[in-house]
C-alpha cells in the first residue's frame, strides 16, 4: 500500500491546524488558545518529523479541547 496519503493527511491536518490557530487569534477570543494550538501543532509538526509517524488520535484529542475551551467561553 503506498504511504502519501497517510502523509498528505498529516501533512494536511498540520495546516489545518495552523489556520485554525491563525482564526482563533484573529477574533475576539481569548489568544491563549490560538497561541495553544499553535505550539501543539509545532510540536506534533516535530514529532511527525522526526518519528516519521503519528496517530491519528492526538490530533483529535487538540481537537476536543479546542472544542470544549471554545463551548465553554462566555457569551
Amino acid at each position: 500500500m503506498p504511504g502519501w496519503p497517510f502523509t498528505a493527511y498529516v501533512v494536511l491536518t498540520i495546516v489545518g491546524l495552523a489556520l485554525l490557530s491563525a482564526g482563533l487569534r484573529a477574533v475576539d477570543l481569548p489568544a491563549a488558545l490560538g497561541w495553544l494550538i499553535l505550539g501543539t501543532d509545532l510540536v506534533f509538526l516535530a514529532a511527525y518529523l522526526r518519528l516519521g509517524d503519528i496517530p491519528p488520535f492526538v490530533f483529535y484529542v487538540l481537537l476536543l479541547v479546542t472544542g470544549v475551551a471554545l463551548v465553554r467561553q462566555p457569551g
